[in-house]
């Protein structure tokens, strides 16, 4: 210990010097003699100072991205055509069925195979165009003159009221409502003709249009006119060819309104004639041709005229067809339905035509000029007294209902069926009526 005190006392100037010359020469060398900070990567392998790093960006990815941005020619992008090759896979073209090695035949059952009580599935037939339906058929019509109130018509299908006072504006029409009927039972053939199978076989009521022919002074007749409707205005319009949506929209209004579709109400009656449904007689009160208003609910042990059944709300007369269907449920149980067309009258309950008495309806007068099978009858208005008054009865009134039916009373409320319907479980035919107060007096129409 000693001698290392010695040491240092001795030469401790000489390594304080030597220390310090170390220090020197490591700073001259550190930051004299070698550059501070290099980058690499740059441009190659070799390495840049600071100052030399935005210089060598400049030339090198910044041209060539300068370069490729002044390129104004589009590359072609080559797209692999994925239909073809779909279409290839799905047809199969390369398909080669693999060979199977032989099997013997399948061995037989002691037990033997019952055929099957169904009898052999049915192909089914593809449908090569739409069913062809047969037109509505006229059954018969009834007209008048008339001071009408030209408002809208009361809500809820009811009929115009003959004593209301007028309001807003008037006119004297000659007016015509054509009373027809729509088969079922032919509608139903139409689509077994077209193949429709039984699972989609259901259709509805969109659209009655009216059409009307004059008789021209050359004794022809015209092009038919399309007559529009007395409700146009509360009816929504019939869609456009195209428009999916529209049409969806229609068809859920034409569901709850049938009624608006088929027997639309008339006009309010100032003066003139009443209305009167087709083959009914107007009604002879003291002078006063108005309808009497029903004031008491509908009694479904009772039947009423049409024209007394129109004066109340939709709601009403569905609840009074309903209740007199019960009714009649429970003194008729119901029996298996006869598949044929019923002639005349039906006698089965229909589970869409909801009517205030049988299944049919009571005979009409017979059309002027009774034409002959399969053509309108003609609405023969060339006499001045032509309008206001009744066809005259008919002498032979084949298909009758007989027995509890009194041929000379009034038509009973026809029920309709609500939204889609399957015409093979329809036993009545469909009946509704029209207006026309355009025609002219002294004309002939049909």
């Amino acid at each position: 210990m000693d001698k290392v005190t010695k040491f240092l006392e001795e030469y401790v100037e000489w390594i304080a010097v030597g220390l310090g010359a170390l220090f020197v020469g490591y700073t001259v060398w550190a930051y004299a003699l070698q550059t501070p900070v290099t980058v690499t990567g740059i441009g190659g392998s070799q390495p840049l100072d600071p100052s030399e790093v935005d210089k060598k960006i400049q030339e090198g990815p910044a041209q060539q991205l300068h370069n490729a941005m002044e390129v104004t020619t589009i590359p072609e992008m080559n797209v692999p055509d994925f239909v073809a090759g779909f279409k290839s896979d799905m047809g199969e073209a390369d398909y080669k069925p693999t060979a199977l090695a032989w099997f013997p035949d399948s061995p037989t059952f002691s037990e033997p195979i019952v055929a099957s009580s169904h009898g052999p599935a049915k192909e089914e037939k593809p449908i090569k165009e739409l069913a062809v339906l047969s037109p509505a058929k006229i059954l018969d019509y009834s007209t008048g003159r008339s001071n009408v109130q030209l408002a809208a018509a009361p809500a809820g299908g009811a009929a115009g009221g003959n004593g209301a006072q007028p309001v807003g504006n008037t006119s004297d029409v000659a007016w015509v409502t054509v009373r027809y009927s729509i088969s079922p039972s032919q509608i139903a053939d139409a689509f077994a003709k077209a193949n429709v199978p039984a699972w989609t076989n259901r259709t509805a009521i969109l659209q009655i249009q009216l059409y009307r022919q004059e008789e021209l002074p050359n004794g022809k007749w015209s092009d038919p006119k399309l007559i529009d409707p007395l409700n146009k205005d509360s009816l929504t319009a019939f869609p456009a060819s195209g428009n999916a949506q529209g049409e969806q929209e229609y068809v859920t209004w034409a569901d709850n309104h049938i009624t608006d579709l088929m027997q639309p109400a008339f006009l309010t009656v100032n003066k003139g004639d009443p209305w009167t449904m087709p083959g009914q007689q107007p009604a002879n009160n003291g002078g006063n041709t108005a309808a009497p208003v029903a004031q008491a609910p509908l009694d479904p042990s009772k039947d009423y005229p049409i024209n007394v059944l129109l004066q109340y709300s939709v709601e009403e007369r569905k609840a009074y067809a309903k209740a007199k269907e019960e009714l009649k449920a429970k003194a008729h149980p119901p029996v298996p339905r006869n598949t044929g067309t019923p002639s005349g009258g039906g006698t089965g309950a229909s589970p869409y035509i909801k009517q205030s008495s049988a299944d049919h309806f009571l005979p009409f007068a017979a059309p002027i000029d009774n034409p002959p099978p399969g053509q309108s009858p003609r609405l023969n208005a060339s006499n001045a007294n032509a309008f206001g008054q009744q066809p005259p009865a008919a002498v032979d009134n084949p298909g009758a209902p007989a027995g509890d039916q009194n041929p000379g009373a009034a038509p009973t409320a026809a029920g309709l069926p609500s939204g889609e319907f399957d015409p093979k479980s329809v036993n009545s035919d469909l009946i509704g009526w029209a207006h026309d107060i355009t025609a002219q007096p002294g004309h002939s129409y049909r």
